[in-house]
């Protein structure tokens, strides 16, 4: 490629996200696809406010290579609501939001003069003012593309983390968001410590890129725990070689889904503060005194009403995997733990009924449909 093509994209895609989910099950598999479908695209993601945000969102998706330009919150919220102007790449180009608030996405597609597309969750979302809505439930889920754009060998992941192939492998996940992570982790700790006690399973904690090394420092422990390994490391490589993954409810039950790795999701009600709310509720529900009544009121309404939090589970509304919800003691868990990881017969079981889970290519589908759109800026 020359530098003169370099210096002038056909295209330029305007990325909206928000969370830690977002841009490593969205973002990056989008950004993939579309420089393998035009490499001279020109990728810009803008975040945009959202309480699930750790701070570390931009950090982590320098990581990405595929990505041109990141422009962090307080800049997005200078472009959106002012007088400044954006500079863009291509007369060429589109909005695409996979995250936050809609709104963003419109006032930026008002800014460019660019088309807004759209990657949902959500059966009720405003489909206005945008040329074209992709929804989960009829399109496809999209946390699938980064499993069918990787490719995963066994042995080279073995060598590439030093881990011992002839070991069978848990893999647990600590949580992305700091507060999270600190009260999870130790729930973790403690249970695998039982675990120890009786059975010297070997244990994996993926550290995720939102957790700092000083607080990863902070909760471990101060003397070297034998049989568990902390890594940074590609989460679909560690689910690829593991025999179990636990971990909270999230984008990792949607990745060993689509990895077929077993799993035990987990969602403690232990810190009953840390759950986060959406909307109206999760408001009121920070309010002093009456705020923690409203939560207790909440939380029981929504535990009854709740019938899964693993997504397998939830999409085929049965129990496909095991889950917990309440309030965790580690050694109840410790007992559950060790019961599914002596059942070899459970655990393939649930393989297999993982394999049958439908994936569509629904990254290709989105990459196609915003380049084929190949419309001009309305306004300079």
């Amino acid at each position: 490629m020359t530098n003169s093509t370099q210096n002038s994209p056909s295209f330029h895609l305007f990325i909206q996200a928000n969370s830690p989910g977002e841009i490593s099950a969205w973002v990056k598999p989008i950004a993939i696809t579309a420089k393998q479908y035009n490499p001279n695209i020109f990728i810009t993601l803008y975040l945009v406010p959202c309480q699930y945000a750790t701070k570390k969102e931009a950090d982590v998706a320098k990581t990405i290579s595929e990505i041109d330009e990141i422009i962090p919150v307080n800049k997005s919220l200078l472009y959106l609501f002012s007088l400044k102007k954006l500079i863009k790449k291509s007369k060429n180009g589109a909005i695409l939001y996979l995250g936050g608030d809609p709104f963003y996405s419109s006032r930026m597609s008002s800014k460019t003069g660019f088309p807004a597309f759209a990657y949902t969750e959500h059966q009720n979302f405003p489909t206005k003012a945008f040329t074209h809505v992709f929804f989960k439930h009829k399109d496809g889920d999209l946390m699938a593309a980064n499993s069918q754009i990787q490719h995963f060998e066994r042995n080279l992941i073995f060598q590439k983390y030093s881990l011992n192939p002839k070991k069978d492998y848990c893999l647990i996940f600590p949580g992305s968001r700091p507060e999270h992570f600190k009260a999870f982790f130790k729930l973790c700790l403690d249970t695998v410590t039982e675990i120890h006690k009786s059975k010297p399973y070997h244990f994996i904690f993926c550290i995720s890129p939102y957790i700092s090394d000083d607080l990863l420092n902070e909760s471990q422990p101060d003397n070297n725990t034998p049989n568990i390994t902390y890594l940074r490391g590609n989460s679909l490589e560690l689910l690829h070689i593991s025999t179990l993954m636990i971990s909270l409810p999230g984008t990792n039950t949607a990745e060993a889904m689509y990895m077929h790795c077993p799993m035990y999701t987990l969602c403690p009600l232990n810190q009953p503060k840390l759950l986060i709310l959406d909307g109206l509720l999760g408001l009121i529900v920070k309010l002093p005194l009456i705020g923690s009544l409203i939560l207790f009121i909440a939380l029981s309404i929504l535990k009854k009403k709740t019938k899964f939090a693993s997504l397998p589970n939830k999409l085929k509304n049965e129990k496909i995997v095991p889950e917990f919800i309440g309030i965790i003691k580690p050694k109840e868990q410790a007992h559950i733990v060790i019961k599914l990881l002596e059942n070899k017969e459970k655990l393939l079981s649930i393989k297999e009924r993982l394999k049958q889970m439908p994936i569509s290519p629904t990254h290709q589908a989105i990459v196609k449909k915003i380049l084929k759109s190949n419309l001009h800026q309305k306004n300079d």
